[in-house]
């Protein structure tokens, strides 16, 4: 039996094999020798156990374990003679393995009437980053990208809470390339997450809250794109390259302030030379507006048989 290398062998039965057994060095190859295999005693049977080691593997997700048995049809030792020597191989069924995970989503924006996943100039977002990270021992890093054409997302402030079961070196400090201010990172070190058997709680869990702006730019930027992305970086303790990446993302879209003139006047039913009217003029942001507007002038026209 051939395990893969991020499993290893912590206990082996005879069962009804009634055969010798051998672990290799590393614990991933177990070996059952047996003097003669009877057609007439039904199926031979046995057991071993294996654990899950506490680290991370390239394309370790899915876990294919594989059996073999090489048989001789004359027995040599008798007629000191080979017959035919074939075998048979097996291989179980998928094993998941749990690998380290970012999950990126749209908290809240500042103005309680942006809606969606739109936001405006001026106004303020909550993005947060959710990695999950199973019961292994692995570096991490995690890094924030704010693109859009006009460079109008910024980076305000961050929040790191750690679950209780993760043990990690790293400074958890939030870097930045010089003069880049749309990019966050996040560095680890080496994360450890020790085995007791309870998954997936908020303790495994490390949550990034960061705030982002979208800045006033020149030019009219209404329904521009603007891609949040979290890539989380992970690897093997000693981390001399990555091992892998996982990426979430989603695109906002940038709106612009849109105002609305209403031009009101009592009802009347008929009127004369010399009457008079109040004409009342209201300006006001339509439904979908949140941000201010600026250098506004508002302009009124009578019709030419009326005189202000």
């Amino acid at each position: 039996a051939d395990l893969p290398r991020f499993l290893e062998v912590i206990g082996v039965e005879n069962g009804t094999l009634g055969a010798v057994y051998a672990v290799s060095s590393n614990n991933s190859l177990i070996t059952w020798t047996m003097d003669r295999i009877s057609s007439v005693d039904g199926v031979y049977t046995t057991n071993f156990t294996a654990r899950v080691l506490n680290t991370v593997f390239a394309n370790a997700q899915n876990v294919l374990c594989n059996v073999h048995v090489l048989f001789d049809s004359h027995r040599q030792g008798l007629y000191d003679q080979h017959g035919r020597i074939d075998s048979s191989s097996n291989v179980s069924p998928a094993l998941l393995i749990d690998t380290p995970d970012v999950r990126l989503t749209y908290t809240a924006s500042s103005l309680a009437t942006t809606s969606g996943l739109l936001t405006a100039v001026g106004e303020a977002f909550t993005l947060t980053m959710m990695v999950t990270v199973p019961e292994v021992t692995t570096a991490l890093d995690v890094r924030l990208d704010l693109e859009s054409a006009a460079q109008q997302l910024r980076v305000v402030e961050s929040f790191i809470f750690m679950g209780s079961h993760l043990n990690c070196t790293g400074s958890k400090s939030v870097q930045a390339p010089h003069g880049v201010d749309s990019v966050a990172l996040f560095s680890f070190g080496v994360c450890i997450n020790t085995y007791d058997n309870v998954e997936d709680t908020v303790e495994d869990t490390i949550r990034i809250k960061v705030s982002g702006l979208l800045q006033d730019v020149p030019g009219v930027h209404s329904e521009d794109l603007l891609t949040a992305s979290a890539t989380l970086t992970y690897g093997d303790e000693a981390y001399v390259t990555p091992t892998s990446d996982k990426i979430s993302a989603f695109n906002l879209e940038a709106t612009e302030p849109l105002l609305r003139a209403l031009l009101t006047v009592p009802p009347v039913i008929t009127s004369d030379a010399g009457d008079e009217f109040t004409f009342t003029v209201a300006v006001c942001h339509n439904a979908t507006s949140t941000s201010d507007s600026y250098d506004g002038t508002v302009v009124g026209h009578v019709d030419a048989e009326l005189n202000i």
